[in-house]
């Protein structure tokens, strides 16, 4: 396997171990496949076998570490080949890849067309997601999103390397480490930045005219937000510009299996459409000089990794009462780290070594134990600890004055300077200081000075240059107090509701500040579980962040489920009924009504229906048709506040094999999955958190949602209080939805009490309850772009329910007699007698 352009100088280890320099050979040989092969094709056996084979390296790897990588929901690439019984294994890398070539844009510029007029600027283009795209989708395991962390260290490693042999004109001095931190500059990245968000928002390329602009262009490619432009096939445009170098051909930058364009060639960057604004200069900078955090939720708060200040090195403190968790979280950080490459040497005033490594075990997450880089570490390789068990605390301080001389040395006598010699957002070192108020003096000694000390302590770590996390009791020192001004990064741990018996006790990291960086002070949850290891909730704000440059998807007017039209049972003497509404996709859908009138099934059966499109152009038209069972047409995510997942999973069964046993009814081949959240005290930033993962899961495996139930809306105000407590965070949710272009269906059931109209006491209970709904339910009614109306029946003996429609996007208000009867999960039209 032939290296990639020396991008291991940029890495400590290489998680994944040759994965990533076979995952990119197979998106070229891949990549060769679709563009030569006509789309109507892309589905057969032959072509489906040869695309997931270019894969087939990922097979010969070990099976037991990093199962994601020849592994997905329907196939491995250990086994593609098809015979006469058995037809091609749908693999993951065949999903991703057929997904990138149906992206409308990409689809359109499949066969470039010469465009009429004078301009000699206005030229056919063809565009391609990045390869780095793809390596970081594959590299990122669908069940650990965590992993996306040590995909990125790959993938800034692999940019590094390509913005130093890149054709520009300008070239640095020094290292490759050296000219990389001049390259990567605040003021230049802050530029280039500007430049590109001036080509992106009048709709024209980015030149990458010098090496930080290479480096932020194929950083902003690698992370899905733009597409490589060539010249059409293998012809070449040259500019009439002299500085700049001539664009290559689709074809031949393809043809060449190497992530750099041809010696004295380039090509250039174009934003996708629906990105709202760039990343900010100081996101681009924790991408690209960060120290990657891979604990869940870690990504959100500090912005995309950790900075290290000019001397490479950073030092946080975490303080926080007993038992709130500061030693699990050093630990699982240290535990995170070790396949970047990154050794942990944890001094601790309290723990034994014996007992340190026992805890580990506890809080190494599945994934993590199986990735190849940690699993073929023995645990002295990358963790070592020292007890400082002296009841003296200046023999404890003079032994860590001692193991920082010795870590200098060392690394002196093997000709390495701690703070140069390595590369942006790479630390060989995490050095944990476990108890430190154990250190001072009680009382303090006649003469000492224990605030100098202290500083005295804290610089001796910062001139080590690496990540250095000093762990604290939560006291009144004045010693520990003057801490948060020497550190970089200042947290605390905190157990909320500990002393109330009617509520689980929850952990909160709080983030004070971080002195380097953009990150998201102030309150997150965390998790300590045995099994998982350490886990982050941020707040809403920060996980909500990854969706604000991106635009609405617009609504398809010309593609619209068939529920309402033609999917219906006609009575007789009726068949001249109109059509109700067209529901179109992305848009979001509100049932609301009384009583139990069988919601959930109508709007599991309108997300299950086919679509009908005005447009057969569109690309992904007719993908995977009917006779091809190896995977759904369609995805659906339920969010339930009102029943297990077998329930939906039942539902389902009865609409397919309706759609089976009656043709004209007929239904696309789906799946569910549901997120069923029983009464407690989930909150906002839990539930949505959830909500994300699973939809970006999908999205990794290949397969997407396509659309979302959330069924029982009524019910968080009866059973989840930390959900009532918070109403804003819904339309937020929704909103999101918008972004990642899904159909939403949400289902709202109006209270009521048989009798209640007759006694004052029951009607005035559901009053109460009904105004406490009121201010959720009208942001969801305006924010819907349909609102059907679907009652149970005053009469007991009656099972189908009318179908009001309340409002609908672009279509006249109408009233027909169209009905839904639960039990039959079928949408009627008849006679309201």
């Amino acid at each position: 396997m032939k290296p990639r352009l020396g991008s291991d100088a940029f890495l400590g280890s290489t998680p994944f171990g040759k994965a990533s320099n076979i995952i990119i050979d197979g998106w070229f040989a891949a990549a060769k496949l679709f563009t030569e092969t006509l789309p109507t094709e892309w589905e057969s056996d032959h072509f489906v076998e040869s695309v997931s084979s270019c894969f087939s390296g990922l097979g010969r790897l070990a099976t037991f570490n990093d199962p994601h990588l020849a592994q997905g929901p329907y196939g491995s690439v250990r086994r593609t080949r098809s015979d006469s019984k058995r037809r091609a294994v749908i693999t993951r890398p065949y999903l991703l890849l057929t997904n990138d070539f149906n992206d409308e844009a990409v689809f359109h510029s499949l066969y470039a067309f010469e465009i009429d007029g004078p301009d000699s600027f206005n030229r056919p283009r063809q565009l391609l997601f990045s390869p780095l795209y793809f390596l970081r989708r594959m590299l990122t395991s669908p069940e650990f999103l965590t992993s996306d962390a040590y995909a990125h260290a790959i993938i800034r490693a692999e940019i590094f390397s390509l913005s130093l042999g890149w054709p520009v004109r300008r070239r640095q001095e020094g290292s490759a480490e050296d000219q990389i931190k001049e390259i990567i500059g605040f003021e230049r990245v802050a530029a280039s930045l500007h430049k590109a968000e001036a080509y992106r928002s009048n709709g024209d390329t980015f030149y990458l005219a010098d090496q930080t602009d290479v480096i932020v262009g194929h950083l902003l490619a690698s992370l899905g937000m733009a597409y490589y432009s060539f010249a059409p096939n293998s012809s070449t445009y040259t500019s009439k510009r002299a500085h700049e170098f001539p664009i290559l051909g689709r074809d031949s930058y393809v043809a060449g299996k190497q992530l750099a364009p041809a010696e004295g060639m380039t090509f250039e960057i174009r934003f996708i459409d629906n990105i709202e604004r760039l990343p900010s200069a100081s996101s681009v900078m924790n991408l690209l000089d960060g120290i990657p955090i891979p604990i869940p939720g870690a990504d959100a708060i500090f912005a995309g990794g950790l900075r290290l200040s000019k001397a490479r090195g950073v030092v946080a403190r975490v303080s926080g009462a007993s038992g709130t968790g500061k030693t699990s979280l050093a630990l699982g950080i240290a535990t995170a780290l070790a396949p970047l490459g990154t050794r942990t040497c944890y001094l601790s005033c309290e723990e034994d070594p014996r007992d340190l490594a026992q805890r580990i075990l506890t809080l190494t997450p599945p994934f993590v134990a199986r990735t190849s880089s940690f699993a073929n570490l023995d645990f002295s390789d990358w963790f070592a600890a020292i007890h400082l068990d002296s009841s003296d605390p200046e023999e404890n301080r003079e032994q860590i004055f001692q193991f920082i001389q010795h870590v200098q040395s060392t690394a002196e006598q093997n000709g390495i300077d701690l703070t140069e010699d390595r590369s942006p957002g790479y630390t060989p070192f995490f050095v944990v200081l476990d108890g430190v108020h154990e250190l001072i003096n009680r009382p303090a000694l006649e003469g000492t000075d224990e605030v100098g000390d202290m500083r005295e302590l804290v610089e001796a770590f910062r001139n080590l240059g690496v990540f250095v996390m000093i762990l604290t009791a939560q006291t009144g020192e004045r010693a520990l107090q003057e801490l948060d001004y020497l550190v970089d990064v200042v947290l605390t741990l905190e157990h909320e509701d500990r002393s109330s018996i009617a509520q689980e006790p929850k952990r909160k990291l709080v983030l004070h500040k971080t002195r380097l960086q953009h990150s998201w002070p102030g309150a997150h949850q965390l998790h300590i579980s045995k099994r998982d290891g350490i886990k982050l909730y941020p707040q809403l704000p920060a996980q909500l962040e990854q969706f604000a440059g991106w635009r609405w998807q617009t609504i398809r007017r010309s593609r619209y489920f068939d529920m309402l039209l033609t999917g219906v049972r006609v009575g007789p003497q009726l068949k001249d009924v109109p059509s109700l509404v067209r529901i179109f996709e992305r848009s979001q859908v509100l049932i609301s009504g009384k009583g139990s009138s069988g919601k959930a099934g109508f709007g599991l059966k309108l997300l299950a229906s086919p679509i009908i499109s005005e447009d057969e152009s569109e690309p992904g038209v007719g993908l995977f048709d009917v006779e091809d069972t190896r995977m759904p047409k369609r995805r659906i995510l339920v969010v339930s506040f009102l029943y297990p997942p077998e329930y939906y999973q039942g539902l389902l069964d009865n609409i397919s094999q309706q759609g089976a046993d009656q043709l004209s009814f007929e239904t696309q081949e789906s799946e569910v999955e549901t997120l069923s959240f029983y009464p407690g005290f989930i909150t906002p930033e839990v539930l949505v958190s959830k909500i994300v993962t699973k939809l970006k899961s999908a999205d990794l495996q290949g397969i997407p949602f396509h659309g979302v139930l959330i069924d029982g809306l009524h019910n968080v105000f009866l059973q989840f209080p930390r959900l009532q407590e918070n109403v804003l965070f819904w339309p937020v949710l929704y909103e999101t939805f918008r972004v990642l272009g899904l159909t939403v269906v949400t289902t709202h059931t109006h209270f009521a009490v048989k009798g209640m109209d007759a006694n004052p006491l029951y009607g005035a209970d559901v009053n109460l309850v009904t105004h406490r709904i009121a201010p959720l339910l009208q942001a969801i009614v305006n924010a819907a772009d349909f609102y059907l109306n679907i009652s149970q029946p005053t009469e007991d003996h009656i099972v189908s329910s009318p179908i009001e429609l309340v409002s609908a996007l672009a279509q006249p208000i109408q009233q027909q007699p169209y009905f839904w009867n639960s039990q039959a999960l079928m949408v009627e039209v008849r006679s309201r007698r």
